[in-house]
C-alpha cells in the first residue's frame, strides 16, 4: 500500500510539473506562416497565456477528435503584455479595468469564490508593492446602483469602519467622486477594485456560537450609525415588503391549485404535505399583512448591506468581525431588513444558517444596544413578520422555476475523475437537471 502511495504521489508531481515540453516550429494553416509551437503534457499553476478566439470558427483538418481519438487544435494565441496578468488567464475587460487603476505589474492572481450575481468571480492579486487587492465585477445593476454601491463603501471606509474594503481610484481621477472608483463595462456592469483585508477567518454555520451572532449584530448597527442621515450618489431600491408578500402569496396559490389538478400517481409526499400545510400557510399571510407596519413612514430607511451574513464576514479569533465584503446588494430598505440574512442567511459554501430563537435575540440585542438610534416598537414588529416572510420564501421550489446550485464534491479516491455524472434522487428527482459540470478533476 505504501509503494502504491508513494507511486501515486509521484504521478501527480509529475502532473503538476508536466512530462512533456518541446519548442518546435511548424507551418500554421491558419497564419499559412512557420511558427514556432510549444507542445506541452500534463501542468498546472496560477500562469497562463492570454488566449483569443479566432475570427471565425475552424476545422482543423477536417475532422472532429471523438473520444479515445488524438486530435490537433490550432489557437490564435496572442503575447500578453508585459508585467499584465501574467500568471493567470484573464478576460481582456479585466486585464484593461486592471490598467485602468494603475496597475501594471501583478502577481499571485487567483480568482476567488463569490461574486453572486455576476459570472466573473472576483480576482485577486499583489502588485510590486506587495498590496493585495481584488479586482470585483457588480453586474446586473444600472450606472445609477453602481455609483450607489460605491459611494457608500466610501462613506463607511471614512466613517472610521476599518473593516470595511478600502476602494482603488482609478488612474487618472481625483478620488473624488464615485464614477473615480467605477470601470464601467457597458450600461449593466462594472469593475472596482478593493483592498483584500488579510486578516481574519470564515466561520462555517455548525461553527458559529453566540459570540458570532453577536458580533454579527453590533456590525449591522456600525453599518446603520455610519450612514444614518447619509445620502449616497445614485439610487438603488428594490420593491416594497408589502408588493413581495402579495406576490409570493399568488405564487404559493398557484402552486396549490396546480398540485391539486396533478394525476394522482404524479404526486409525491411534499406535495401532500404542501396541500395540508396550506391553510397555515394562508395564515401566515395574513398575520404578516396585519401585522406589517401599514406606515412606512414608521420604520427608518436607510442603506444596508443587505447580505450581511457568515458567508460574506470574517472573524477574529474571539468572534470579532474583522472584515465585511461583497456589496453587490447593498441598498436603499428599512434598516430592519438586514436581519432577513442575517439571521436567515449563509455561509461561505451556501449553507444556510438554521433558524435559532435565541441566536435570533442574541443578534436582535447586540443591533438595538449599539444603534445610536434605538429601535421603534414598530421597527421591531416589522423584524418578526419580515423573518416569517423569508421562512415562506424559502418554502416554495416551483416545478420549471430555473436557478442555478452550486455543488461541493470532494473526490477522496486515487483516482482521477473526468466526464463524470451527476445522479439526482429523491421526490424532486425529477423537477432537476444538469446541463454542465466545471471543476470536476
Amino acid at each position: 500500500a505504501a509503494t502504491k502511495e508513494k507511486i501515486y504521489a509521484q504521478y501527480l508531481e509529475a502532473y503538476k510539473k508536466g512530462v512533456y515540453n518541446l519548442m518546435k516550429e511548424e507551418y500554421d494553416q491558419l497564419s499559412q506562416t512557420v511558427i514556432p509551437r510549444q507542445y506541452f503534457s500534463g501542468g498546472f499553476s496560477d500562469s497562463a497565456m492570454l488566449i483569443k478566439r479566432t475570427d471565425a470558427a475552424k476545422v482543423v483538418d477536417g475532422k472532429v477528435g471523438g473520444v479515445g481519438e488524438d486530435f490537433v487544435v490550432a489557437v490564435n494565441v496572442k503575447a500578453q503584455e508585459k508585467g499584465v496578468a501574467d500568471r493567470a488567464m484573464l478576460s481582456q475587460s479585466q486585464i484593461d479595468a486592471i490598467k485602468q487603476f494603475g496597475m501594471t505589474n501583478i502577481n499571485n492572481v487567483k480568482e476567488l469564490t463569490g461574486g453572486h450575481g455576476s459570472k466573473v468571480k472576483p480576482v485577486y492579486f499583489e502588485n510590486d508593492k506587495g498590496e493585495k487587492w481584488v479586482l470585483r465585477r457588480l453586474s446586473n445593476w444600472s450606472k445609477e446602483a453602481l455609483r450607489y454601491i460605491v459611494s457608500v463603501m466610501r462613506q463607511l471606509k471614512t466613517s472610521g469602519m476599518d473593516n470595511i474594503p478600502e476602494l482603488h481610484p482609478l488612474q487618472a481621477s481625483e478620488g473624488k467622486l464615485s464614477d473615480d472608483f467605477i470601470v464601467f463595462d457597458g450600461d449593466k456592469s462594472g469593475y472596482v477594485l478593493e483592498q483584500f483585508i488579510d486578516k481574519g477567518e470564515h466561520v462555517k454555520v455548525k461553527d458559529l456560537g453566540m459570540e458570532h451572532y453577536w458580533s454579527l449584530g453590533k456590525l449591522a448597527a456600525e453599518f446603520n450609525n455610519a450612514v444614518s442621515g447619509f445620502t449616497p450618489e445614485g439610487e438603488k431600491r428594490w420593491k416594497n415588503r408589502r408588493v413581495i408578500a402579495q406576490e409570493l402569496h399568488n405564487s404559493f396559490e398557484k402552486f396549490y391549485l396546480s398540485t391539486l389538478a396533478m394525476p394522482s400517481d404524479e404526486q409525491n409526499q411534499a406535495h401532500e404535505w404542501f396541500i395540508k400545510k396550506m391553510e397555515f400557510f394562508r395564515e401566515q399571510f395574513v398575520l404578516f399583512s396585519k401585522n406589517f407596519p401599514q406606515d412606512s413612514s414608521n420604520l427608518i430607511e436607510s442603506p444596508i448591506h443587505n447580505d450581511m451574513h457568515a458567508g460574506n464576514v470574517k472573524f477574529g479569533p474571539n468572534g470579532d468581525v474583522l472584515a465585511l465584503i461583497d456589496f453587490d446588494f447593498t441598498q436603499t430598505d428599512p434598516r430592519v431588513l438586514e436581519m432577513n440574512n442575517l439571521v436567515m442567511g449563509k455561509d461561505d459554501i451556501d449553507m444556510p444558517i438554521p433558524y435559532s430563537y435565541t441566536k435570533f435575540l442574541e443578534t436582535m440585542k447586540a443591533y438595538n444596544s449599539n444603534l445610536k438610534i434605538k429601535l421603534s416598537d414598530s421597527e421591531i414588529t416589522a423584524t418578526i413578520e419580515i423573518i416569517r416572510l423569508r421562512f415562506l420564501e424559502d418554502i416554495i421550489l416551483k416545478k420549471g422555476t430555473n436557478g442555478n446550485a452550486r455543488l461541493q464534491a470532494i473526490n477522496t479516491g486515487n483516482t482521477f475523475l473526468n466526464n463524470c455524472k451527476l445522479k439526482f434522487s429523491g421526490n424532486i428527482v425529477t423537477w432537476l437537471k444538469n446541463e454542465q459540470t466545471k471543476g470536476l478533476g
